[in-house]
């Protein structure tokens, strides 16, 4: 069983540091000079006149960019950093279990990465309202992005966990993104476009859902535009349930990889081997 006070302190102790850093405002303001852009003038190159519609999509797409990114830029020396001063010992020799460790940086960092996205998201909410959008769409819109921040921060952490090479660390960061936000797209909409849409359902709904960014998009456009599903995504006879599931896995399931990753490379130290 987890013990609360040091997942809670930890939680405190990375939130607090992350806020400190430059690194974090300056990442957070270059999100929301991206998405000022895009609500100011990448909506103006679209035909006709712009609703709700046109400016959700864009911002559906935006976030799957820029959350990631962050989220991976965010997490990924939280457990190398531990390691690399040594730290993570201390924590062990303390008595905090590993999954206490970890469950208290995966919170410090998901709530970091919201906040860091704030002004990202305000400028979001003004564009989206300024297009006749409601404020409650835009509410369930944030409980998706919400949703990918979880899972992000716990990619972040099993990929810390790999290395205490920093280089590796941040290529296989880099690695990731590009391989969630854009490979995977690619290779789907490649393979559909080869066989002219001949492509067995479970393979494409497979590729689909098994991103986590695909499960967010797919969850978003469920929501917003429930009969365009199939057109947008080419997915078929897919419901929010299955995506909603996997999006919970991605979250979890990295964090226990980690913990059964650490688990084999440290033990506690007692004070009694000590002395």
């Amino acid at each position: 069983m987890m013990d609360m006070r040091p997942m809670l302190y930890l939680a405190m102790k990375e939130l607090v540091a992350n806020l400190k850093s430059w690194w974090i405002v300056i990442m957070g303001l270059l999100c929301a000079l991206l998405s000022w852009t895009v609500g100011s003038y990448g909506f103006s190159f679209a035909s006709g006149d712009i609703g709700q519609e046109t400016v959700l999509v864009s911002l559906i797409h935006l976030q799957l960019y820029i959350v990631p990114l962050l989220g991976l830029l965010v997490s990924y020396d939280a457990v190398l950093g531990e390691r690399d001063s040594g730290m993570f010992d201390v924590h062990l020799a303390l008595g905090v279990g590993r999954l206490s460790f970890l469950a208290g940086k995966w919170i410090g960092l998901s709530a970091s990465l919201f906040i860091a996205l704030i002004p990202s998201l305000i400028l979001q909410a003004t564009a989206f309202l300024a297009a006749g959008g409601a404020m409650s769409s835009f509410f369930i819109l944030l409980l998706h992005c919400g949703l990918l921040c979880s899972a992000v921060i716990s990619i972040g952490l099993f990929i810390s966990s790999w290395s205490l090479n920093r280089s590796t660390v941040v290529s296989l960061c880099i690695g990731s993104w590009l391989v969630l936000a854009i490979l995977i797209d690619f290779i789907v909409v490649s393979l559909l476009a080869a066989t002219q849409g001949n492509v067995p359902d479970w393979l494409v709904n497979g590729m689909i859902i098994g991103n986590p960014l695909g499960s967010y998009r797919l969850l978003s456009y469920l929501h917003f535009f429930p009969e365009q599903v199939e057109a947008l995504l080419y997915t078929r006879e897919t419901g929010w349930m299955a995506a909603t599931s996997v999006m919970a896995l991605w979250i979890v399931a990295p964090l226990l990889a980690t913990g059964y990753r650490l688990s084999r490379i440290y033990r506690p130290i007692t004070w009694q081997e000590v002395e």
